[in-house]
Formats: structure tokens, sequence, C-alpha cells
């Protein structure tokens, strides 16, 4: 049994959140995007950004003290022109590396693409920031 399994959280820690429009959706502009963040089950980010040309692959990086931290994370990403949110939880993330589809790490750059049909998560391998 891993750590997490055995306290019940997720046991990542965030190096930052990248969000990037494909330029499949130049024809949207701007895109509104919306984006929420929770940690251990309170919310530690709540901010609104504008993707002026997303023809560019134009996009934005948050990258924040509270991320430093290993713990059980919620992120919600919305748009101007999807009506359904995309939401990511470390135990989206636990769940992948337990059936073997994603190498576990405990730190992980969290990647939301913008299309014109979707908003995809997609965490990437890491190194932690108390890593060498």
């Amino acid at each position: 049994m891993s750590p997490s399994e055995e306290d019940g959280n997720s046991d990542i820690e965030l190096n930052n959140i990248h969000i990037y429009a494909h330029p499949s959706v130049e024809g949207y502009e701007p895109i509104d995007v919306g984006v929420t963040a929770e940690r251990d089950g309170s919310e530690v980010y709540d901010e609104n950004h504008t993707i002026s040309d997303p023809s560019t692959m134009e996009g934005f990086e948050i990258s924040e003290q509270w991320m430093e931290s290993r713990a059980e994370y919620s992120v919600t990403v919305t748009t101007s022109i999807h009506d359904e949110p995309e939401v990511f939880t470390s135990k989206e993330y636990e769940d992948r590396v337990s059936n073997g589809s994603q190498e576990e790490q405990h730190c992980i750059d969290l990647k939301f693409r913008i299309t014109p049909s979707t908003i995809r998560a997609a965490p990437i391998s890491g190194f932690c920031s108390t890593d060498s």
C-alpha cells in the first residue's frame, strides 16, 4: 500500500498548471477561461483569464506557492466556448498510475488543452521543487 493509500490523500505536488488553446479554435477568439483549484477540499485558486489569440497556441501558466504542498488536488477549467467543464483530480491521477497507464511520480505538470469540442487535462510527470 502506498503512502497516499494509507493516509487517504493523493500525495502529489503540482509543479504548475498550463492552459493553452489549440490553433483549431482560432474562430472563437477571444476565449474566456475560468480556473478553480482545491487543495484537500479547500479552495486555493479561483481566477478568470482571457486567451486573446488562440491561433498562436496562446495560453497561460499558473505557478503558485500553494502547489508546493503534497496533497489531494482538484482543478476545474471552464471556457466561454464549452458547455461542460474539465475537472482533473488527484484521484484520477492515482487511478491512471494503479492501472498502469501512467508512471507514478509525486510531482506533476498539469496541462489543459482547449480545442473546439473539448477541454482535455493531461498530467505530465515532473520533478518536485524539493528534488535536487
